[in-house]
């Protein structure tokens, strides 16, 4: 729970605050989209945190969005596009 998160945490009133918590995380199993390669395993995980993300931001109802077929690999290989053009223009720059 939050307390193992807090050995990673640098700041001392933050790590004492998740150490002494009585809350607990709850995990949940969800039912993704599977990568159809051995490469793309981070590309999944960025697109689908920020499914995650932009769900809780829009309050979606319920998690009945949550389905193994929520995207396609077409988009992730167009977020992997993305990401590399973000990335050449990031060392273009440096």
């Amino acid at each position: 729970g939050l307390r193992s998160l807090a050995e990673f945490v640098h700041d001392n009133n933050i790590r004492r605050a998740l150490a002494d918590s009585k809350e607990e995380i709850e995990l949940k199993v969800v039912d993704v989209p599977q990568q159809t390669n051995a490469i793309d395993c981070g590309f999944y995980v960025m697109r689908i945190m920020r499914e995650l993300i932009a769900g809780g931001l829009e309050d979606r109802p319920g998690r009945h969005w949550l389905t193994k077929d929520w995207f396609e690999d077409v988009d992730v290989c167009t977020l992997r596009v993305q990401l590399h053009d973000w990335c050449l223009c990031c060392l273009a720059e440096v």
